[in-house]
């Protein structure tokens, strides 16, 4: 989210342009925004199932579907259900609790 402030400021420091009539000419109008401000939070999804489909000496092949990113989460005041969309961002492949590479969610 982004913090905006609207701030009017006076221009002129003169006590007689302080009238009623003078107030919007010796006025500006300044837009301060905060930088943007990202912040993430879980939301849990069942992990891929991974399947070995071959394997050598030297390599291992694996495959897994893509977890479900739609969930069920309650009913609007229509009664009509409402969901929860996520937004797959990759996957990670860790091999003995050590990263070993960072896969593109079309993988």
């Amino acid at each position: 989210f982004i913090v905006e402030a609207v701030v009017s400021v006076k221009t002129t420091l003169e006590p007689d342009s302080w009238d009623s009539s003078n107030i919007e000419k010796n006025r500006r109008t300044t837009h301060v925004m905060s930088k943007p401000f990202y912040t993430r939070t879980r939301a849990p999804i069942e992990p891929p199932k991974v399947i070995v489909t071959s394997y050598t000496q030297n390599t291992a092949i694996l495959y897994w579907e893509t977890p479900p990113l739609m969930s069920k989460v309650g009913k609007n005041d229509d009664g009509k259900p409402r969901y929860l969309r996520r937004y797959l961002q990759g996957y990670k492949l860790e091999i003995n609790g050590k990263l070993q590479c960072c896969l593109a969610p079309d993988m």
